[in-house]
């Protein structure tokens, strides 16, 4: 879901003439599709050729390249404009990163078209950024101006800038340079949301911190330091409300539940492995011996491993116990914060509220209720609100309850509502992506039972959650032979996700009958089974 009516960064688009070369520097654009490390910071036109500069993050001593065949596209005019030249670096060379986590190119194209003021970059099977705007229109939208430092960490050379709440792997995010430890951008935004700032060498590295602010105009100064180090934010009222109630969250949760004896047990027990059952500790031996040999496991190792974490099977039944204990508690906790901020009347609160749907926190359920009942009133035009209230209006994906209804594009670019889809008929809601390695292998198991049964009233209908564009979802469903309805949910458009309070992870299985009752979630091969009638 769009929550957010406009954004400028300056980042945003500023012009600079020279003699004939009109120049765009960081040029706004429409989608990124999980380019984390790769930045178009300057397009040059002039009559004779088109200069894209570019700047490429990577870790120390792994290696980047571009390939040969990288054109751009014209959107008006659908004309292909191939690259010429690359300076910098050579076309298809892989550089190392030695003494730098950065290195900037400049690759040269035909002149565009004077119609084309928008196109895509692309390079073949790599790195692709839509909808390039060389204008960019002006608004008065206040300004955010955010700047700081980077201390004792010099392979942070980018920070990773996304709206909060927005998974970056399908949602905009926009990189900014670190350069001699210091950073520095303008956002403008006519509304007071939440931003997230990640180091992206960390984020490379598959462990992140993220710090927050609100677009709410003035300065905000952030410093980052070593992986040891908490990330500081001052400046914005709201911003500095929003860090002293993550911290009194925090401090609650880590009081609570770190001196819960349940707690202290059960860490004592996975310290020991005496948590784990032998069946599980069998597995993990296996597989860490097939890595160690450079040998990918078996799709039957994982599912055993996947059947077993998935309903906690791999935990000793007084583990099990004992984790049950520790989940309640911290419902409990979360459902108490719910409250209390339901009696803060403010964006902060919202933006609280709306994390804990797009996370799928196990306080969802409170989150709406508290929200119906104090907000009703209250903030209704912010954007976190009309997010929210959309929710509040529609049923929520748990058993019992109906499934939330849309409408999405098939491959073949057909806009098909899944009610129609399924009406009538037992039905699997498959959320999904080509990015989710566990997801697809539980798709995957299904098609036998869909094969069986697709004649006798069942059906399975599968949602991608993809970024950019359907290549990795066709080439998923080429390989992995699903043989029934796909849609897409690219750039998380139609908000799906949202709606069945799947998180940010790739999947969710809903299971319902043939009255669009949902039976189960995530459901077992024997209740899609028992659900047909057989």
């Amino acid at each position: 879901m769009k929550i957010i009516a406009s954004l400028a960064l300056a980042l945003a688009t500023t012009l600079t003439l020279h003699g004939q070369t009109r120049t765009v520097v960081n040029p706004d654009f429409d989608s990124n599709t999980a380019n984390i490390n790769f930045s178009i910071t300057e397009v040059a036109l002039s009559d004779s050729a088109t200069a894209v500069k570019a700047d490429i993050y990577q870790l120390r001593n792994n290696w980047v390249r571009l390939v040969p065949g990288c054109y751009l596209h014209g959107r008006s005019t659908g004309k292909n404009y191939p690259m010429r030249e690359i300076r910098g670096m050579g076309a298809g060379e892989k550089v190392t990163m030695r003494d730098s986590t950065y290195i900037s190119t400049s690759m040269i194209f035909p002149p565009l078209d004077k119609a084309d003021t928008v196109f895509d970059f692309i390079e073949p099977g790599g790195w692709e950024i839509t909808g390039l705007k060389l204008n960019s229109p002006e608004n008065n939208a206040p300004v955010t101006h955010v700047s700081g430092t980077v201390n004792d960490n010099p392979d942070c050379s980018w920070l990773i800038l996304a709206e909060a709440n927005k998974d970056i792997r399908v949602n905009k995010c926009r990189i900014i340079p670190v350069r001699e430890g210091k950073f520095e951008f303008d956002l403008k935004s006519p509304d007071q949301i939440v931003y997230s700032l990640s180091p992206g060498n960390e984020y490379l590295n598959g462990s992140w911190r993220s710090t927050f602010f609100f677009t709410e105009g003035g300065d905000v100064e952030i410093t980052i330091g070593d992986r040891e180090s908490p990330i500081t934010v001052t400046g914005g009222k709201l911003t500095q409300e929003l860090s002293r109630l993550e911290d009194r969250n925090s401090e609650i949760i880590n009081t609570r539940v770190g001196n819960n004896p349940n707690s202290i047990r059960f860490n004592e027990m996975l310290d020991t492995e005496e948590a784990y059952t032998e069946d599980f500790k069998n597995i993990m031996s296996e597989m860490g011996r097939l890595r160690r040999n450079n040998i990918t496991p078996s799709d039957s190792l994982f599912e055993k491993f996947n059947n077993l974490v998935s309903n906690d099977n791999h935990y000793t039944p007084e583990a099990r116990q004992l984790k049950e204990n520790i989940d309640n508690l911290v419902l409990q906790i979360q459902n108490e914060w719910v409250d209390t901020l339901g009696t803060i009347k403010s964006p902060v609160a919202l933006f609280m509220f709306a994390r804990n749907m797009m996370f799928a926190a196990p306080s969802a359920e409170r989150t709406l209720e508290v929200f119906s009942r104090e907000f009703a009133d209250t903030l209704t035009d912010h954007p976190y609100h009309k997010y929210l209230s959309a929710l509040a209006n529609a049923r929520t994906a748990v058993p019992g309850n109906k499934y939330p209804d849309f409408t999405a594009p098939d491959l073949n670019g057909n806009m098909l509502t899944l009610s129609e889809l399924i009406n009538g008929k037992v039905a699997v809601i498959d959320l999904w992506a080509s990015w989710c390695g566990p997801c697809r292998r539980h798709s995957m198991a299904m098609i036998p039972i869909y094969e069986k049964y697709k004649d006798k009233g069942f059906t399975v209908v599968g949602i991608a959650r993809e970024n950019g564009s359907t290549k990795a979802m066709e080439n998923a469903i080429e390989r992995d032979g699903y043989p029934w309805t796909n849609l897409v949910e690219l750039n998380d458009r139609a908000g799906i996700w949202s709606k069945y309070q799947a998180g940010n992870g790739g999947g969710k299985i809903v299971l319902v009958d043939r009255n669009g009752t949902i039976i189960a979630v995530d459901p077992t091969p024997e209740e899609i089974i028992s659900a047909i009638g057989e």
